[in-house]
């Protein structure tokens, strides 16, 4: 069984310094992450300009895939040595837990994208503290999302039941919530989004 970092530790913890610059040298990871941007922006199908938020940005690897596209971002992390490398790099990035709060006024974003970052709302094996994450996560993305904007979540969940749930929470939270599975025959290459669409108050 392969080991999941989520599964055992925090972000926060698990990403040191040195495991920071690794991913960041990392080029298999730096290209997986761009063609994943990439593709999160052509299932949003919206144009620059618009404002962005990258929720989970780590070293800012999609925040310059956006940034090359048109857009303007910001960036939030709560493990700050990739912060220290996405800062180095001049992006306008935060520090924040975005399971407690979003650092940002209500409806203050066009979109938010978010890559590989979600699954680390399943941390740990306590239902009632997963459940209450997750909730509001998805609070917090809604309230600072304009009206009628989208949000955008491309993670790995464990299974089925994960993704089931990742959906209602958002569902819960006020989204329209769209089930995007690229590849599903081709564990490898098996690529899931949720799209959230934040409904007209």
């Amino acid at each position: 069984m392969s080991f999941l970092p989520e599964d055992h530790v925090l972000p926060e913890i698990y990403y040191t310094k040195e495991r920071a610059e690794q991913y960041e040298r990392n080029t298999r990871i730096r290209k997986i992450q761009r063609e994943m941007t990439l593709r999160a922006l052509e299932i949003l199908q919206v144009q620059p300009p618009a404002l962005v938020l990258d929720l989970g940005c780590g070293t800012g690897i999609s925040m310059e895939v956006l940034i090359e596209k048109g857009y303007d971002v910001k960036g939030i992390d709560i493990a700050e040595p990739m912060l220290a490398i996405a800062a180095k790099k001049g992006l306008d990035v935060y520090k924040a837990d975005f399971t407690l709060e979003i650092p940002f006024e209500s409806n203050f974003f066009d979109f938010i994208i978010s890559i590989s970052t979600l699954q680390w709302i399943f941390h740990g094996f306590n239902p009632e503290s997963i459940l209450e994450k997750g909730k509001k996560t998805a609070a917090e993305s809604y309230r600072v999302l304009k009206s009628g904007g989208h949000a955008i979540f491309q993670f790995y969940p464990k299974n089925s039941a994960q993704l089931k749930l990742a959906g209602r929470i958002f569902v819960k939270a006020g989204f329209r919530v769209l089930e995007i599975i690229d590849d599903p025959d081709i564990p490898k290459r098996k690529k899931i989004y949720l799209l959230c669409r934040k409904t007209n108050e």
